[in-house]
């Protein structure tokens, strides 16, 4: 890995503080939640 990339407090990959990179892996803990309240094959389909 790179310089510019660093582990945040979350335990994910930040690379660039952008807005989108956030969004994304705000989207992705969301998700995360959703799995485990909901135990569901997310990956079906799409």
């Amino acid at each position: 890995m790179g310089p510019d990339v660093r582990q945040d407090d979350e335990g994910g990959i930040v690379a660039e503080p952008s807005i989108s990179a956030k969004w994304i892996l705000t989207f992705v803990r969301m998700t995360r939640v959703r799995s485990q309240l909901n135990p569901m094959p997310l990956q079906n389909g799409s």
